[in-house]
């Protein structure tokens, strides 16, 4: 809680104004930099996800889902073996660009849902608003992951990163596997940075952050497992 310094009142964390005098409890934030903002979030998540949760104006975190849907679904490519249904790899890469910001909106506002009901079960309070700022901005990570990673591995193995005959990791395997320590790395990263969020933003012990973080994670992780089960299936 914070207190207001003039009438004492309690206030949520990141309440800016006083609920019962009207004084300011912290300074006020109408916008985010965006590139000012992911640069903070490697110097100071926490500091920097308290920016983001007080701004008025929690700018470009529909950009930023949008771009996070392109290594979603390029992933979701590489899970499937996509390469083995298309023809060519410029086909695959046009079918990725196309449908990655839809992909992207829909698994960030999913998530979104997904950690304000789980935080409402174990008594955290974090809004909506909130949660998928928080989630669009962790996924930082995955961004750079698409644009310093994944050109590089189009240009190492175009189609047959995507394919298990061959196996990419067979062609080059020096290759495939430090790409990959780079592609684990930069996701558990994001991960990271979600947790960091879910603490800042709920003003929760780490101990209830870890779990609704846990929980969300693996409900997330179920589903989009499950219908990659089914997709495959077919």
């Amino acid at each position: 809680m914070n207190s207001c310094p003039i009438c004492h009142s309690e206030n949520h964390h990141l309440a800016v104004t006083c609920r019962r005098c009207g004084s300011f409890l912290q300074a006020r934030i109408e916008n985010l930099d965006l590139f000012t903002t992911l640069g903070h979030l490697i110097e100071a998540p926490s500091r920097t996800f308290h920016s983001i949760a007080i701004a008025r104006h929690k700018n470009y975190v529909f950009l930023l889902s949008a771009v996070v849907g392109w290594p979603i679904v390029f992933s979701f490519f590489w899970l499937i073996h996509a390469g083995e249904y298309a023809s060519s790899s410029l086909n695959l890469l046009i079918a990725g660009i196309a449908t990655g910001p839809a992909v992207g909106l829909v698994v960030v506002s999913f998530v979104a849902f997904l950690l304000v009901m789980i935080s409402k079960i174990i008594k955290m309070r974090i809004s909506f608003y909130n949660s998928f700022a928080l989630i669009a901005y962790s996924g930082t990570p995955i961004i750079y992951l698409f644009i310093f990673v994944f050109p590089v591995i189009f240009l190492t193995f175009g189609i047959y990163f995507f394919t298990l005959n061959p196996s990419p990791a067979f062609l080059r395997p020096f290759s495939f596997w430090m790409l990959m320590a780079v592609y684990y790395g930069l996701s558990a990263w994001a991960l990271v940075l979600f947790l960091v969020g879910i603490k800042v933003m709920s003003g929760a012990r780490w101990s209830s952050s870890l779990l609704v973080w846990g929980i969300t994670c693996l409900t997330a992780g179920g589903v989009i497992y499950g219908l990659l089960h089914r997709v495959v299936a077919r």
